[in-house]
């Protein structure tokens, strides 16, 4: 091997310093981006934390919702029959808003509540006034002889009467079964 010159030693030497100084900036940089992400990790799981107790703080109040909820809950007689019983609420409460119900036909769904709650859902075709429709839907929401839920509603105007509506809706209805 070749003698170095003092001056080729001194540029080696220059480059490796260089070398080791952007090694450094370099390992000083992912450390920084490191602690960063570390910070924002440990903020967001602080944030979290502060939510959690927020939420566990308002149990009792979120248990008095769910109790009232579930006494608002409709009662259907052991041995009635609870489709017809429904078919004949959404009926009246369609007659009372100017809907006429041109079909109402029960969904089967065999997706289970809760042991304390049962849900009819049922698919209705309806004709009324853009108005009565709306009316419908606040009383079927405010009404309390039973707890409904709208799932879909699709509708489209009547050609030949201006101001009218054709469609369908899927209702849910949920209740509970008397016990003996």
């Amino acid at each position: 091997m070749a003698k170095m010159s003092l001056k080729e030693k001194a540029i080696l030497s220059g480059v490796a310093i260089l070398i080791l100084y952007f090694a450094t900036i370099a390992f000083w940089f992912l450390r920084s981006n490191s602690r960063m992400l570390a910070k924002k990790k440990l903020r967001n799981e602080e944030l979290k934390v502060l939510r959690e107790k927020r939420e566990i703080g308002r149990q009792k109040e979120l248990e008095e919702l769910y109790d009232e909820a579930v006494a608002s809950i409709p009662v259907i007689e052991k041995g009635k029959s609870a489709d017809t019983e429904w078919m004949r609420i959404i009926g009246d409460i369609a007659n009372e808003n100017n809907i006429k119900i041109d079909d109402i036909r029960e969904v089967h769904d065999d997706t289970e509540v809760s042991s304390e709650m049962q849900c009819k859902i049922f698919d209705v075709a309806w004709t009324g006034a853009v108005e009565s429709i709306v009316k419908f839907l606040y009383t079927l929401q405010n009404t309390k002889v039973g707890l409904f839920d709208v799932k879909t509603l699709n509708f489209s105007p009547i050609v030949k009467q201006q101001g009218f509506m054709k469609g369908k809706m899927t209702i849910i209805c949920m209740f509970k079964t008397a016990e003996d």
